[in-house]
């Protein structure tokens, strides 16, 4: 059996990060209609503005009562509470940008606990997922996760490496390039690897954006090559770069994408985990739905994607539901 997992970044405008405009919460009705049509459900993993704010909770909770969507925990540093500069918008302007494996343990802890507070107060329920922010996890993270008894992270990006991502101080330091790119427990002194059973485990079940191995020039280190691939896929030719499973690289070829798509629902990785930013759904407020043809293009994409699954007989579960299944 193999199982769709459909996990939303769920946070503020792309652009907006100095305001918490969140302009972008209407392109969520979209996706519940195509989940609903082709019998997915997404988890939204949502940062703090999302948790607190009116007008994101009346989206998101209704969708929650009904048993639409999982709701999990997303950091984003500079817009949740403790703040060491906040300006009259929510944001500390310290940390815009940053890492949550950067900040000092003792400001990481409250954070991370205030995201987790708010979402029990304002949505009812105990969060039992998480991403980090920005990709940027580290052992710290998962150490609180499992004390704090959640069951699954999904920060992990296999093939892709965000070691030159850079927060306020500090560059992301775990390389996930060759993590497996399929569910596994951690181990305690290498989050990138499965722990051996009963040989120092981390007690949370890491669940990876399935990772797409690249072509041959791929591993061809020279300015121009990415640009030089989409030249080709226009012409025809299939290939494409290191990436994760994501509808938002929309200068792609439909039909190239459509190719990616139906290789990887017919590969042999039970749990695929298909990822975007809520911000995409919407026009205009991410790079990746910045003009008309993105927006669409993405759209369509999405669509393409839960189309499919469901005729390769695929089911929809939430980010939650994966430890039940894979023990």
């Amino acid at each position: 059996m193999k199982f769709l997992i459909i996990t939303v970044d769920t946070e503020e405008d792309w652009f907006d990060k100095q305001h918490n405009r969140i302009t972008a919460i209407t392109g969520l009705d979209f996706l519940q209609e195509v989940c609903a049509k082709y019998d997915m459900i997404p988890t939204y993993l949502i940062n703090y503005v999302m948790a607190t704010h009116d007008d994101a909770i009346a989206v998101i909770k209704n969708y929650l009562d009904e048993g639409q969507c999982e709701v999990g925990h997303h950091l984003h540093i500079w817009n949740t509470p403790p703040f060491e500069n906040r300006n009259s918008y929510g944001v500390d302007e310290k940390w815009i940008g940053g890492l949550q494996s950067e900040i000092p343990d003792d400001l990481f802890y409250k954070k991370m606990a205030a995201l987790h507070e708010a979402i029990e107060k304002n949505y009812g329920i105990r969060p039992t997922s998480h991403r980090a922010g920005k990709w940027a996890i580290d052992n710290r993270t998962l150490q609180w996760l499992a004390k704090n008894n959640y069951l699954v992270d999904s920060s992990v990006c296999p093939y892709l490496s965000w070691t030159h991502a850079k927060g306020i101080n500090d560059y992301i330091k775990t390389d996930t390039y060759y993590a497996p790119n399929a569910p596994y427990y951690p181990d305690a002194k290498d989050l990138t690897k499965k722990a051996i059973i009963n040989e120092n485990p981390i007690n949370i079940l890491e669940v990876p954006v399935t990772g797409i191995g690249g072509d041959v020039l791929s591993k061809i280190n020279v300015k121009g090559i990415d640009r030089l691939r989409l030249t080709l896929n226009k012409l025809g030719y299939p290939g494409v770069k290191n990436m994760s499973f994501r509808p938002s690289d929309t200068e792609l070829p439909f039909g190239v994408f459509q190719k990616v798509a139906h290789c990887i629902f017919q590969s042999d990785i039970s749990f695929i985990n298909f990822m975007f930013h809520s911000n995409e759904l919407t026009l205009g407020t991410s790079p990746y739905s910045m003009t008309k043809d993105r927006f669409e293009t993405l759209r369509k994409n999405i669509t393409f994607v839960l189309k499919t699954a469901k005729e390769y007989g695929v089911k929809g579960i939430t980010l939650s539901q994966v430890p039940a299944l894979y023990n």
